[in-house]
């Protein structure tokens, strides 16, 4: 029984540390997930807001090709 103690007190630091390890890693997918959200719906407000540029120049005249 003392072995078995022993043995789980020195293997309790490194598990600690692969705990952490693992616990940062996914927090870091789940931010990597939403700053592709957020580019993905940039793009498509950008290409809205360049469509309806587009369509006041045209309206105005003042079309820059």
């Amino acid at each position: 029984m003392e072995i078995a103690k022993d043995l789980f007190i020195a293997v309790l630091p490194a598990l600690l540390i692969i705990g952490v390890f693992w616990f940062f890693r996914k927090d870091t997918n789940q931010l990597g997930n939403y700053r592709a959200e957020c580019l993905k719906a940039m793009k498509a407000q950008n290409e809205n807001l360049e469509r309806i540029a587009k369509a006041l120049e045209q309206k105005n005249g003042t079309d820059v090709k």
